[in-house]
Protein backbone atom coordinates (compact mmCIF):
# COMPACT_ATOMS: atom_id res chain seq x y z
CA UNK A 1 0.00 0.00 0.00
CA UNK A 2 1.30 3.45 -0.88
CA UNK A 3 0.82 6.68 1.08
CA UNK A 4 -0.67 9.49 -0.98
CA UNK A 5 -0.56 13.22 -0.05
CA UNK A 6 -3.93 14.82 0.61
CA UNK A 7 -4.20 18.51 1.41
CA UNK A 8 -0.77 18.54 2.97
CA UNK A 9 -1.37 15.46 5.13
CA UNK A 10 -1.41 11.71 4.63
CA UNK A 11 -4.11 9.34 3.47
CA UNK A 12 -4.24 5.57 3.61
CA UNK A 13 -6.72 2.97 2.46
CA UNK A 14 -7.37 0.51 5.26
CA UNK A 15 -8.45 -2.49 3.19
CA UNK A 16 -6.48 -4.71 3.04
CA UNK A 17 -4.32 -4.60 6.20
CA UNK A 18 -1.22 -2.44 5.54
CA UNK A 19 2.34 -3.62 6.16
CA UNK A 20 4.23 -2.38 9.20
CA UNK A 21 6.38 -0.07 7.07
CA UNK A 22 3.41 1.93 5.81
CA UNK A 23 3.33 4.30 8.77
CA UNK A 24 5.88 4.52 11.57
CA UNK A 25 4.37 3.30 14.89
CA UNK A 26 4.88 5.67 17.84
CA UNK A 27 6.42 4.31 21.03
CA UNK A 28 3.42 5.43 23.08
CA UNK A 29 0.67 4.44 20.64
CA UNK A 30 -2.58 3.83 22.49
CA UNK A 31 -4.78 0.76 22.20
CA UNK A 32 -8.49 1.39 21.88
CA UNK A 33 -11.04 0.70 24.56
CA UNK A 34 -13.79 -1.78 23.58
CA UNK A 35 -16.93 -0.55 21.80
CA UNK A 36 -20.35 -0.03 23.40
CA UNK A 37 -22.98 -2.75 23.63
CA UNK A 38 -26.06 -0.65 24.43
CA UNK A 39 -28.46 -3.61 24.50
CA UNK A 40 -26.69 -5.11 27.51
CA UNK A 41 -25.15 -2.11 29.25
CA UNK A 42 -26.31 1.01 31.10
CA UNK A 43 -25.72 4.41 29.48
CA UNK A 44 -22.03 5.11 29.04
CA UNK A 45 -20.87 1.55 29.69
CA UNK A 46 -18.74 -0.30 27.17
CA UNK A 47 -18.18 -4.03 26.65
CA UNK A 48 -15.83 -5.90 24.31
CA UNK A 49 -16.96 -6.41 20.73
CA UNK A 50 -16.15 -9.36 18.54
CA UNK A 51 -14.21 -8.84 15.35
CA UNK A 52 -16.44 -8.17 12.37
CA UNK A 53 -15.92 -9.34 8.83
CA UNK A 54 -14.26 -6.83 6.47
CA UNK A 55 -16.77 -4.70 4.63
CA UNK A 56 -17.01 -4.58 0.85
CA UNK A 57 -16.68 -0.80 0.98
CA UNK A 58 -13.06 0.20 1.75
CA UNK A 59 -12.17 2.70 4.43
CA UNK A 60 -9.84 5.66 3.89
CA UNK A 61 -8.20 7.69 6.64
CA UNK A 62 -6.57 11.09 6.18
CA UNK A 63 -4.89 13.31 8.79
CA UNK A 64 -1.96 15.64 9.37
CA UNK A 65 -0.21 12.77 11.18
CA UNK A 66 -0.88 9.02 10.94
CA UNK A 67 0.74 6.32 13.06
CA UNK A 68 0.11 2.59 12.87
CA UNK A 69 0.70 -0.10 15.50
CA UNK A 70 0.77 -3.43 13.67
CA UNK A 71 0.48 -5.75 16.70
CA UNK A 72 -2.69 -4.01 17.89
CA UNK A 73 -3.96 -3.19 14.40
CA UNK A 74 -4.60 0.41 15.51
CA UNK A 75 -4.26 3.61 13.49
CA UNK A 76 -3.71 6.81 15.47
CA UNK A 77 -4.63 9.98 13.56
CA UNK A 78 -4.05 13.56 14.68
CA UNK A 79 -4.98 16.88 13.11
CA UNK A 80 -7.73 17.48 10.52
CA UNK A 81 -8.80 13.83 10.66
CA UNK A 82 -11.14 12.47 7.99
CA UNK A 83 -12.32 8.85 8.09
CA UNK A 84 -14.56 7.68 5.23
CA UNK A 85 -16.45 4.53 4.35
CA UNK A 86 -18.80 4.92 1.40
CA UNK A 87 -21.31 7.67 2.25
CA UNK A 88 -20.22 7.70 5.90
CA UNK A 89 -17.71 10.39 6.94
CA UNK A 90 -16.29 11.08 10.38
CA UNK A 91 -14.15 14.16 11.02
CA UNK A 92 -12.39 15.06 14.27
CA UNK A 93 -9.22 16.49 15.80
CA UNK A 94 -7.94 13.09 16.99
CA UNK A 95 -8.97 9.52 16.22
CA UNK A 96 -8.13 5.89 16.92
CA UNK A 97 -9.23 3.21 14.43
CA UNK A 98 -9.08 -0.53 15.15
CA UNK A 99 -9.07 -2.20 11.75
CA UNK A 100 -10.08 -5.71 12.88
CA UNK A 101 -13.18 -4.79 14.90
CA UNK A 102 -13.77 -1.51 12.99
CA UNK A 103 -14.11 0.37 16.27
CA UNK A 104 -13.52 4.12 16.32
CA UNK A 105 -12.79 6.56 19.13
CA UNK A 106 -12.58 10.24 18.18
CA UNK A 107 -12.35 13.50 20.11
CA UNK A 108 -12.48 17.20 19.36
CA UNK A 109 -14.97 18.82 16.95
CA UNK A 110 -16.49 15.46 16.09
CA UNK A 111 -18.89 15.33 13.13
CA UNK A 112 -20.45 12.15 11.77
CA UNK A 113 -22.26 12.53 8.43
CA UNK A 114 -24.19 9.86 6.53
CA UNK A 115 -27.10 9.74 4.11
CA UNK A 116 -29.64 9.46 6.96
CA UNK A 117 -28.41 12.59 8.78
CA UNK A 118 -25.58 13.87 10.92
CA UNK A 119 -24.40 14.08 14.53
CA UNK A 120 -21.90 16.41 16.16
CA UNK A 121 -20.26 16.32 19.57
CA UNK A 122 -17.12 16.52 21.66
CA UNK A 123 -16.25 12.81 21.41
CA UNK A 124 -17.57 9.59 19.88
CA UNK A 125 -17.11 5.87 20.36
CA UNK A 126 -18.69 3.91 17.52
CA UNK A 127 -18.36 0.86 15.31
CA UNK A 128 -18.33 1.17 11.52
CA UNK A 129 -19.48 -2.44 11.20
CA UNK A 130 -22.79 -2.27 13.09
CA UNK A 131 -23.33 1.50 13.34
CA UNK A 132 -23.83 1.47 17.13
CA UNK A 133 -22.10 3.96 19.37
CA UNK A 134 -22.09 6.78 21.89
CA UNK A 135 -21.47 10.47 21.31
CA UNK A 136 -20.85 13.00 24.08
CA UNK A 137 -22.41 16.48 24.03
CA UNK A 138 -24.30 15.25 21.00
CA UNK A 139 -26.67 17.10 18.71
CA UNK A 140 -27.94 16.35 15.26
CA UNK A 141 -30.77 15.49 12.91
CA UNK A 142 -32.21 12.34 11.35
CA UNK A 143 -33.36 13.67 7.98
CA UNK A 144 -35.96 11.05 7.00
CA UNK A 145 -37.97 11.65 10.20
CA UNK A 146 -37.04 15.32 10.55
CA UNK A 147 -35.98 14.29 14.06
CA UNK A 148 -33.72 16.69 15.98
CA UNK A 149 -31.95 15.45 19.09
CA UNK A 150 -29.52 16.87 21.61
CA UNK A 151 -28.07 15.55 24.84
CA UNK A 152 -25.09 15.24 27.13
CA UNK A 153 -24.92 11.71 25.77
CA UNK A 154 -26.59 10.26 22.68
CA UNK A 155 -26.46 6.51 22.04
CA UNK A 156 -27.42 4.72 18.86
CA UNK A 157 -28.97 1.41 19.95
CA UNK A 158 -30.12 0.20 16.53
CA UNK A 159 -31.01 1.37 13.04
CA UNK A 160 -33.89 3.57 14.29
CA UNK A 161 -33.32 3.40 18.06
CA UNK A 162 -31.65 6.09 20.14
CA UNK A 163 -31.14 6.89 23.81
CA UNK A 164 -30.76 10.53 24.83
CA UNK A 165 -29.39 11.33 28.30
CA UNK A 166 -30.07 14.77 29.80
CA UNK A 167 -31.31 16.20 26.54
CA UNK A 168 -34.20 17.02 24.26
CA UNK A 169 -35.86 16.02 21.00
CA UNK A 170 -38.32 17.46 18.53
CA UNK A 171 -39.56 17.12 14.95
CA UNK A 172 -39.94 20.88 14.65
CA UNK A 173 -37.52 23.04 12.62
CA UNK A 174 -36.14 26.27 14.01
CA UNK A 175 -33.76 27.48 16.69
CA UNK A 176 -35.29 27.46 19.17
CA UNK A 177 -37.95 25.06 17.89
CA UNK A 178 -41.62 25.87 18.40
CA UNK A 179 -41.80 22.88 20.75
CA UNK A 180 -39.62 20.13 22.19
CA UNK A 181 -39.56 17.49 24.89
CA UNK A 182 -36.76 17.64 27.46
CA UNK A 183 -35.95 14.76 29.82
CA UNK A 184 -33.27 13.10 31.93
CA UNK A 185 -33.44 10.09 29.62
CA UNK A 186 -35.39 9.33 26.45
CA UNK A 187 -35.47 6.02 24.57
CA UNK A 188 -36.74 6.59 21.04
CA UNK A 189 -37.73 4.13 18.34
CA UNK A 190 -38.30 6.40 15.36
CA UNK A 191 -41.79 6.12 13.90
CA UNK A 192 -42.98 3.95 16.81
CA UNK A 193 -42.58 5.28 20.35
CA UNK A 194 -40.62 7.39 22.84
CA UNK A 195 -40.20 6.52 26.52
CA UNK A 196 -38.96 9.29 28.79
CA UNK A 197 -37.99 9.89 32.41
CA UNK A 198 -38.42 13.20 34.23
CA UNK A 199 -39.91 14.72 31.11
CA UNK A 200 -41.36 18.15 30.49
CA UNK A 201 -42.77 19.92 27.47
CA UNK A 202 -41.34 23.25 26.25
CA UNK A 203 -42.73 25.84 23.85
CA UNK A 204 -40.10 28.20 22.45
CA UNK A 205 -37.68 27.12 25.22
CA UNK A 206 -40.25 27.79 27.94
CA UNK A 207 -41.60 24.92 30.12
CA UNK A 208 -45.37 24.42 29.91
Amino acid sequence: MNDTPLQGGKVVRISPVPPASTVAPPADAAVMAPPPDPAASPPGAVTPSAAVAPQAVPVSLAADRLDYTQDAGVFQATGDVNLRQGELTLTADELLWQETTRDVMATGNVRLVEAAGELQGSSIHTNFGNGLGVIKDGRGVIKERNFYLEGEQVERLGEDRYRIVDGSFTTCDGDPPDWQFTASQVDVDLGRYARARDVWFEVRDQPV
